[in-house]
């Protein structure tokens, strides 16, 4: 058996990547993240750029609109992963049963469904800090901290793969059983 035949090569390969893109995603972020935080102090002398935050309630508009983004994206990264597993099982059930082919894809959705997890806590995140350039409202800095801390949390490992896979085996025998 070489190497690309190995099921167990081809989960490290799948993980190894899909951890990468994550780790870019987060390192951006987190690297945006001290670069406008510099920028605000050392430039702007932590002054917001618009000088009169629009308000409600006493509240900036900014962090509320802010705190919907990242309520939103914490939502997505939450359901939609798992939303995309249950999509593509009902298309896998319909093609002949083949246990490598199964695996690859479900592997392959592993990555999608990581990335896009990140990738909608990194977008609320990217939009948090503009809003904390333009409007000086430090809780803004306070979502971005739970955000790379739900990326940090969300980091994909051997066990979150395995479980994805036995899921996705379990979910497709049940798919195809009623196909």
């Amino acid at each position: 058996m070489n190497e690309s035949q190995n099921p167990q090569s081809d989960q490290t390969g799948h993980l190894r990547t899909t951890q990468i893109v994550h780790l870019g995603l987060l390192i951006g972020l987190v690297m945006l993240t001290i670069t406008i935080t510099t920028v605000h102090f050392a430039i702007h002398q932590g002054k917001p750029i618009l000088a009169n935050v629009p308000k409600i309630g006493g509240t900036s508009l900014f962090f509320i609109i802010g705190a919907v983004l990242t309520g939103m994206g914490i939502a997505a990264s939450a359901t939609l992963p798992k939303g995309v597993l249950n999509a593509s099982v009902k298309q896998l059930a319909k093609t002949p049963v083949d246990a490598t082919g199964d695996e690859t894809k479900l592997l392959g959705l592993f990555g999608q469904a990581s990335i896009m997890r990140a990738a909608f806590l990194e977008g609320p995140g990217i939009l948090c800090l503009i809003f904390f350039l333009v409007s000086g409202d430090y809780l803004l800095l306070a979502l971005i901290g739970v955000l790379i801390l739900l990326m940090l949390v969300f980091f994909p490992t051997q066990s979150m793969l395995e479980r994805w896979l036995s899921e996705g085996h379990a979910a497709l025998e049940r798919e195809r059983q009623n196909v």
